[in-house]
């Protein structure tokens, strides 16, 4: 029985094998434009990037929510801004029924006046909305996350007994 074998393809094949699995990485390095494509090219940095690639989301994420927070104290200051006026106009409604020529009739048009406005007053508190949760009448609840152990946050609920330390 003879055996007979090509030594030299098989050595030929095992290098075209070699070549090709360099240009495919050669390829992908060039086609994604980054030095380190997956933990086989470089596992210590590799692992860096994965960390500053987890901190870059947290912090998008983090952005994002102050933006969020931003527009929602911005909704509150603009109503708050109305009731304000409000106020003052009630309040300038409120000196000038002080005055003593004034008759009883006008200061029941003024407390009419002064009604109205504590209606207005009540649609706004109602009225306002950020995300579809009302804001300004009393009914909104915060949230508080952070990444330091060391911040404390005191809770005071109506109608509990004691504050409650997170």
């Amino acid at each position: 029985m003879r055996i007979v074998h090509n030594l030299p393809a098989l050595s030929a094949l095992n290098s075209l094998n070699a070549a090709n699995s360099s240009l495919s990485k050669a390829m992908r390095s060039l086609s994604t434009g980054l030095r380190i494509n997956s933990p086989a090219d470089d596992v210590a940095s590799f692992a860096i990037s994965e960390r500053l690639r987890t901190q870059l989301l947290a912090d998008e994420a983090e952005i994002k929510n102050c933006q969020n927070s931003i527009s929602l104290l911005q909704t509150a200051e603009q109503g708050l801004g109305d009731i304000n006026s409000l106020l003052q106009s009630m309040r300038h409604l409120c000196v000038q029924a002080c005055n003593d020529t004034l008759t009883h009739q006008d200061r029941q048009a003024l407390q009419l006046e002064i009604d109205n406005i504590k209606a207005q007053i009540d649609n706004i508190s109602a009225s306002t909305t950020f995300n579809n949760k009302h804001i300004l009448n009393g009914s909104m609840s915060a949230l508080w996350s952070t990444n330091n152990d060391s911040v404390k946050l005191r809770v005071h609920c109506s109608g509990t007994a004691s504050d409650t330390e997170i």
